[in-house]
């Protein structure tokens, strides 16, 4: 990422520097008798700049019309000198946030795009003295097209080292809107030489201003187009919110559906467990999903004390000048930029959708707006799931861990074989025994190991999301069926959830003690192992024993 910076700000001097020689070089050519008309045309273009349209790969802007007018009617040198200092002190005083390099580059690469231009006029046969004449028809447009191009070409390569994917507006969209401008800009530049010619400069203003009309008029069409591609995304997921019966599906749909407005390098949603009490990432999109899923955040942890605090959107532009984000540890010390959205039901805060990016100041009070929208819709849709969610339970579930009971488990598991059956795909049972659980029970009671059952539960849950189906098999032993599934996978789905679990200190409550569980882990897949139901549960148990009896995993003691 630091080499990426360097040679950004490497090509941009080396930009700024071209461009400084290309004036130099020109200076001398500059017809000073012509001062007051070139001063009007730097006022154009700065005007042009004050309303320039920003789009993510570049800007709109009238101006050219006033470049290939000075071109037309002076000479290359004073159309690069306008559109210089007409851009610099227009950038210069509207400064848009932007630091003085990307004001003394867009200067510089004006100026060049104008000298490249000059030199397809004259490779193309353009006629000394810049006349406006039917033989020089091919030329000018050569000027245009060469200007065009090496305009992008430079700007792009700017953008290049921060580019990300902006999802409404693709790169291809931006440079057609441009060329469509051009298409005005050109008849109107030569229509404001025609008039300059005829009757001076009042004649040339009268086109030129109506120039800039045109530009306020497509930055407002611009914004519209804008807002019908984020009202389009938003209904969208709207769509997806009032159809997805499932919890973890539907918010892997909302970070799916935000992607489609908003550009992010790592999105979560953090939802409150109360068995765990702590927030646990329910979806995660970005790189490192499989070493987030893994992270849970405590109610006072920074960025989720600072949520919950506020109960509002919260908006950082760089994590590192947040006083309450500056030290924190976890995303804020690699995503500088945050959009922080409570999760709020009933005056309680249910959950944390969290976007963020590296590169500080990516987001604006635009994008928090849009995605509060995202998350008000999400936290209506999370609460009603829920209340349907807990019916539900009452009625499949076991009652203490919450995951299915064991009769539910057959049923579901009688309907998968059956469909295995018929598609010829696999079908694997998962057996979870916690190793010397009774351990817990005799030393610190009954409770505490119903509480470590109820944590253990919520962190298979977690990792299993919607892979398969979660039970309660028999007192300490859960079972999980797993669609689709060949025999490797599955002892790697077995083998991962064995360390999640070791790996993880349970909360004994009411103390202060944790304890670590160990687990052992059977598993059978058919047709590998069995034929029938019967037959595949009973292999599964077979492995269980097996894998107990080589497998003696130490409990830790409380830490």
């Amino acid at each position: 990422m630091q080499v990426r910076t360097l040679l950004g700000i490497f090509y941009t001097w080396i930009v700024v520097i071209s461009g400084t020689w290309v004036l130099a070089t020109l200076l001398p050519t500059v017809n000073f008798d012509y001062a007051v008309v070139l001063g009007v045309f730097i006022l154009v273009v700065m005007v042009g700049e004050w309303l320039v349209v920003s789009l993510p790969h570049g800007q709109l802007t009238s101006t050219f019309s006033v470049t290939i007018a000075a071109f037309l009617l002076f000479g290359a040198a004073e159309a690069a000198w306008v559109t210089a200092l007409g851009t610099l002190f227009g950038q210069g005083i509207v400064n848009r946030g932007n630091p003085l390099r990307t004001t003394l580059f867009n200067t510089a690469q004006f100026a060049v795009a104008a000298f490249a231009g000059y030199q397809a006029y004259l490779l193309a046969g353009g006629l000394a003295g810049q006349p406006l004449v039917l033989a020089n028809i091919l030329p000018i447009a050569a000027f245009c097209v060469a200007y065009f191009l090496v305009n992008h070409l430079l700007v792009s390569l700017y953008l290049q080292p921060k580019q990300r994917h902006f999802p409404l507006i693709g790169r291809r969209s931006g440079i057609e809107w441009d060329a469509s401008t051009y298409l005005v800009l050109v008849p109107l530049g030569v229509l404001t030489v025609l008039l300059y010619n005829a009757v001076g400069l009042l004649g040339a203003i009268l086109v030129l201003v109506p120039a800039l009309a045109v530009q306020f008029i497509l930055a407002r069409f611009v914004k519209l187009e804008l807002n019908n591609l984020e009202l389009t995304a938003l209904y969208e997921v709207a769509k997806h919110l009032s159809t997805t019966l499932d919890l973890e599906r539907l918010l892997d749909l909302i970070l799916e559906e935000t992607r489609r407005f908003l550009a992010y390098h790592t999105a979560i949603v953090y939802l409150w467990s109360p068995e765990r009490e702590q927030y646990v990432p329910v979806a995660v999109s970005s790189k490192y999903a499989e070493e987030l899923k893994d992270t849970a955040l405590e109610k006072e942890e920074g960025i989720v004390a600072w949520a919950i605090e506020l109960k509002e959107p919260g908006l950082v532009y760089d994590s590192r000048s947040e006083p309450l984000l500056a030290k924190a540890q976890g995303l804020p010390q690699f995503l500088r930029s945050l959009l922080v959205i409570p999760l709020v039901v009933e005056d309680q805060v249910k959950g944390i959708m969290l976007v963020g990016d590296r590169r500080p100041y990516a987001y604006n009070e635009r994008n928090l707006h849009l995605l509060t929208i995202i998350a008000g819709q999400a936290a209506v849709a999370i609460n009603n799931l829920g209340l349907s969610r807990r019916v539900q339970r009452l009625i499949d579930n076991d009652p203490l861990t919450g995951v299915m009971e064991r009769s539910v488990f057959w049923d579901a598991l009688k309907h998968e074989f059956v469909q295995a059956q018929s598609s010829g795909r696999s079908l694997s049972v998962v057996l979870l025994d916690l190793d010397r659980f009774r351990a817990v029970n005799q030393e610190y009671g009954f409770g505490s190991g119903d509480g470590i059952l109820v944590q253990i539960a919520e962190l298979l849950k977690s990792r299993i999301r919607d892979k398969g189906y979660l039970a309660r098999y028999d007192g300490q032993i859960f079972a999980l069926l797993i669609p689709d599934t060949g025999q490797v996978r599955a002892a790697e789905i077995g083998e991962r959830l064995c360390r999640a679990v070791e790996n993880c200190p349970f909360r004994i409550e009411g103390s202060r003690y944790r304890v670590n569980v160990g687990i052992n882990v059977g598993v059978a897949t058919y047709p590998v192992d069995a034929d029938n139901v019967d037959d595949l549960l009973l292999q599964a148990e077979q492995s269980l024993r097996e894998f107990q009896t080589v497998n003696v995993r130490e409990m830790a003691r409380p830490s």
